[in-house]
């Protein structure tokens, strides 16, 4: 009787982590695709180009400028590769930019190609 009470909880332990790693996941694509702060989020102030291409895992991380104006959000998928970003603002000395706009990144042979 005890082994199949204890054999129960593990299973519903089991899964309860499948289930909340797939919400993680699930959160983690429905804040990018509202572009909204993951709930592992980070800022920093810098410059543009100052947010590394690898973080933590489902993470979000924004750049201000010295002014505390937001720069760029930047996404990090599940291997804490960089995925998206949103800029906010910067250089658009030929004034062809929107602000805000989005830029996918794709992982090619191991390096970061920025689109």
């Amino acid at each position: 009787e005890d082994v199949k009470k204890a054999q129960k909880k593990w299973e519903e332990a089991e899964k309860s982590k499948g289930t909340s790693g797939a919400s993680e996941q699930e959160a983690a694509e429905k804040a990018k695709q509202e572009g909204k702060p993951r709930e592992k989020h980070k800022t920093k102030t810098g410059r543009s180009g100052d947010l590394k291409t690898k973080g933590e895992p489902n993470s979000s991380e924004d750049l201000y400028n010295e002014n505390g104006e937001l720069l760029q959000r930047r996404y990090y998928d599940k291997n804490g590769n960089v995925e998206y970003d949103i800029d906010y603002k910067h250089d658009n000395s030929h004034n062809n930019h929107k602000f805000p706009h989005g830029h996918e990144w794709e992982w090619k042979d191991g390096k970061p190609i920025r689109h």
